[in-house]
């Protein structure tokens, strides 16, 4: 899914990214100009007792990630109930605010801020990728 990472898909649950608030997506074509524009961006699931799991394509691909892990969405949720976890969604983009950026010969600094539930590792991460890198993740 990193390769359309982007992108809306019926079925997906879209977060606000004005009030973190999630919504089911019944049409795609409604949605994507509004994800174009980051007002709203598809989410991944964090597994727990009283999360809502996608349906349509985006729940297809949530159910193989957790079968390839020998596990059901049932066992998640049991096993989340056990320990107390409810679970949530969170968003597959963020917007890097008050990005600055400054390049002296082969020194990259960066400044900016994240909304919580973001870390500054992972957009690290995706900036220092390689283009073979790149290709093996969008599988």
């Amino acid at each position: 899914r990193l390769d359309r990472i982007d992108r809306i898909l019926v079925g997906d649950w879209a977060m606000k990214m004005e009030n973190g608030a999630c919504f089911l997506v019944e049409d795609a074509a409604v949605e994507q100009p509004r994800a174009d524009q980051f007002e709203i961006s598809p989410t991944g699931i964090l597994f727990g007792s009283r999360v809502s799991w996608a349906t349509g394509e985006p729940g297809e691909i949530e159910r193989a990630v957790v079968g390839e892990s020998g596990a059901t969405p049932e066992s998640l949720t049991e096993a989340a109930k056990a320990c107390g976890f409810r679970g949530e969604r969170r968003s597959f983009r963020t917007r890097l605010v008050d990005l600055d950026w400054a390049l002296e010969g082969s020194v990259l600094t960066l400044s900016f801020s994240l909304p919580p539930g973001a870390y500054a590792t992972n957009v690290l991460r995706e900036l220092m990728k390689t283009d073979s890198q790149a290709a093996e993740n969008a599988r």
